[in-house]
């Protein structure tokens, strides 16, 4: 079977065997060689080239919509990272320019409390199926039901009467309980059989207990196959390149840092290609890719047999060799664009839904062996290169300016040929929502990199980014970040503190002196002189005031009121939610007030959390949706256990049958002492009131206490808690040999405890007499 094929296995060891045994590299063309990779310049038709320059045109107008936005987005990132004056700001954060001027970075720092505040753990899945009317004839009522199964109960009871007194009457026995005839009374009277049911009745009853068993097999069959899902998606969320905790948070910084973070949710598929090699699932994939590549530029005589490529093959295949197996697995893959890597339709109104938009477009940075390697095409010398500063920051680097290489650069076109990984090409995937369709481009190049498909997989939703965003204004797409909040207090601070610092440097002793009077030997004497130096000054008199010649000079005074940054604390902390307990610092606030700052900054934290929860929910429910559709059930038996069930279904029923949601809070409670609290005085409330279910109550505990014990690993149903265990089988607390009642004696006392006397074979209760067989015998 061919790794190709659509029934290749999905994950699992893939036996390469030892294909260069005795192999050579045949490295002369054949006599008629055919190209591996087609290396000519494409030639579409009219109607396909228009296609391709229309997105690209598309695509570029849209960048330049947006560029605004994308600027700010850069610019935020280097006032965040510390470049917070005029200077600096059009240079990147990240060198050495930046001058000795004050800088309290407190942007900075509220940035990591933040995120640190609204992501602190994993979430868990819950997979819930979707309410559904399974019953047609049971009205779902437990007392109907009941009722029937006693129906069904005592007309089978009936039945076996009847049978017992038809077998009595021909065998002439008693019927058990009917009582013997005296002697010379009147014969016993025969038992009436019970009464049978209305047949009707009959039929309605096993009609009723039919469909109770229809819908619990389908609710029992719903639940296993919601208990695998959610094994199944906690396995392909650690199976991840990058831990799924880590890069959320770092999606949650770029919304606090740039206004806007993308969750992209993908399915890499066997030997699948994705222009995102850092989000591919770690295996052996990205070695077959380069090897493929290099393998077909030696072929195609596009490398030199001694070039260093042709080295590296050599010894990429020797190392291959050495594995006896090569693992090849394919699952759910996470990637997390850049801010400015999404470009969306300007006639988006809103990021989160992408509402208004008919189309989206993720923008990569790929050099032309990279594409290679995704795509299959060489692109050869037909496109729009860019040179790829390493200082300079995403946006920057692919910005478009849509000059070509060889405007900025006098490098030839066979020296770009020759060396393809100094240029970069940008690369959009162009998600159209009209059709429906995938288009994947390049710019500058006649045609489509990828033939325009449906998406890889299917989602109701069918854009596979997610947004988090915190501060969402009407009228504004992209929503401001904290740093567009915080930036001017931050300014106002580094201003007052840089202009104290230079009052008090100005303000430094100085002496002044009369021109002419003191020589050069004096003024050093002056300058440099020991501690209790005695110093002789040339041009002093005797019997002369030395306050004559030098005289200290006085500078201005220092008023504190021009430098309190009281007022621009609290601007700075109305701005963006937080106090100066957060921050590091105290204030003389009361306890109430205090309290109800708290209060109010939890339930803002608390409204973001949960921004965050329904976006890790819509990505659990789309995961799901993927799993159910391109996950085999072997491979999911595999990696979840035997007992799993996997069903086989529709794109139509998928989208209606189960929901995989993410428990509620589980990315972080920043209330969590305040719901402990409301918790402490509900519990002793709810333990009073008759039917209340105490695993569930035990669980609503552990999720407020932000705990991940399994409950139901450790309860088991039927037996009493272990206070009432341990109370049942200490006995009575009675002193025992040890002078100490047992409770009190460690695990032991139970020995020592006073043991009730057996009981005497004359106290044994006296057994009854038999029955006789009838009355007066």
């Amino acid at each position: 079977m061919a790794i190709g094929d659509p029934d290749f296995m999905m994950e699992g060891p893939m036996d390469l065997g030892d294909p260069m045994e005795g192999a050579e590299i045949e490295l002369a063309p054949p006599a008629e060689p055919q190209k591996v990779v087609e290396r000519d310049a494409p030639e579409p038709t009219a109607q396909r080239r228009a296609l391709v320059d229309s997105l690209q045109k598309m695509v570029k107008q849209a960048k330049g919509h947006w560029e605004s936005a994308f600027r700010q987005m850069e610019k935020d990132q280097r006032f965040c990272a510390g470049a917070q004056w005029p200077s600096e700001t059009k240079a990147s954060a990240f060198n050495d320019d930046m001058d000795d001027r004050y800088m309290a970075n407190i942007t900075h720092r509220h940035i990591q409390q933040k995120v640190a505040t609204l992501y602190c753990k994993n979430p868990k899945a819950l997979c819930r199926r979707r309410p559904k009317l399974l019953n047609t004839v049971w009205d779902g009522n437990m007392q109907t039901l009941q009722k029937a199964q006693q129906t069904l109960a005592q007309a089978q009871m009936a039945q076996q009467a009847q049978q017992m007194m038809m077998m009595a009457a021909a065998t002439g026995a008693m019927m058990p309980g009917q009582a013997a005839p005296t002697p010379g009374g009147p014969p016993s009277m025969p038992m009436m059989p019970p009464q049978m049911p209305d047949p009707v009745a009959m039929q309605e009853a096993q009609a009723v207990i039919e469909d109770a068993k229809q819908v619990k097999l389908q609710i029992d069959q719903q639940t296993k196959i919601a208990k695998t899902l959610e094994m199944l998606y906690e396995y392909e969320l650690s199976e991840q390149q990058q831990p799924f905790k880590s890069m959320m948070k770092l999606v949650i910084r770029r919304a606090a840092t740039s206004g806007v973070g993308w969750v992209k949710l993908g399915f890499q598929r066997v030997m699948g290609k994705n222009p995102d090699f850092d989000s591919r699932i770690a295996d052996v994939q990205q070695r077959l890719s380069t090897l493929e590549r290099i393998s077909a530029d030696l072929a195609d005589d596009e490398i030199q047999p001694d070039s260093a490529e042709a080295e590296q093959l050599r010894i990429l295949l020797e190392d291959m060799k050495k594995d006896e197996e090569l693992v090849v697995r394919e699952g759910l893959m996470f990637s997390y664009p850049k801010p400015t890597a999404v470009i969306p339709d300007p006639r988006t109104v809103q990021l989160r839904e992408f509402l208004g938009a008919d189309w989206v477009a993720e923008e990569y940075i790929l050099t032309p062996n990279e594409i290679q390697e995704t795509y299959g095409v060489d692109i050869g010398a037909g496109y729009t290169a860019y040179n790829r500063l390493d200082t300079g920051t995403d946006y920057e680097r692919a910005r478009a300016s849509w000059a070509s290489w060889a405007s900025g650069n006098t490098t030839s076109a066979d020296d770009q040929i020759s060396d393809k990984d100094s240029q970069s090409a940008l690369v959009w995937e162009v998600y159209n929502k009209r059709d429906g369709l995938v288009y994947t481009i390049c710019d500058g190049y006649k045609d489509f990199l990828r033939e325009p498909a449906q998406p890889d997989v299917y989602t109701d939703r069918f854009w596979p980014w997610y947004c988090v965003a915190f501060n969402e204004s009407e009228g504004q797409v992209y929503p401001l970040s904290d740093v567009q909040l915080i930036r001017p207090m931050q300014l106002e601070l580094n201003r007052t503190r840089q202009g104290l610092r230079e009052h008090r440097f100005a303000n430094r002793p100085k002496i002044v002196y009369a021109e002419g009077l003191l020589s050069d030997d004096d003024l050093d004497a002056l300058r440099n002189h020991p501690v209790n130096a005695l110093i002789s000054i040339s041009g002093l008199q005797p019997q002369q005031n030395v306050e004559q010649v030098l005289q200290p000079l006085k500078g201005v005074p220092l008023d504190p009121n021009l430098y309190q940054t009281n007022m621009v604390w609290e601007d700075m902390l109305r701005a963006v939610g937080d106090q100066e307990a957060n921050l590091g610092g105290t204030s003389g606030k009361t306890a109430t007030e205090t309290s109800v700052a708290a209060s109010s900054r939890s339930t803002a934290m608390g409204s973001a959390t949960d921004d965050i929860d329904e976006t890790l929910t819509s990505i659990a429910r789309a995961a799901g949706q993927i799993l159910l559709l391109n996950v085999s059930e072997e491979t999911v038996k595999s990696i979840v256990g035997p007992g799993a069930m996997w069903p086989t279904l529709s794109k139509a029923e998928v989208s209606k049958e189960l929901m995989l949601e993410i428990e509620a809070g589980s990315s972080g409670r920043p209330n969590q002492q305040m719901e402990l609290m409301a918790f402490e005085k509900l519990a002793p409330i709810l333990m009073q009131i008759p039917g209340v279910n105490p695993t569930a109550l035990a669980k609503e505990a552990i999720k407020r206490l932000d705990d991940r014990i399994d409950l139901e690993a450790i309860i088991s149903e039927g037996q009493p808690s272990i206070t009432a265990m341990n109370g049942a089988s200490s006995g009575p607390n009675i002193p025992g040999p040890g002078g100490q009642p047992p409770n009190a004696q460690g695990p032991q006392g139970a020995n020592n405890a006073p043991k009730p006397p057996p009981p005497s074979p004359s106290s044994a209760a006296p057994k009854p007499p038999p029955m006789q067989g009838g009355p007066g015998m």
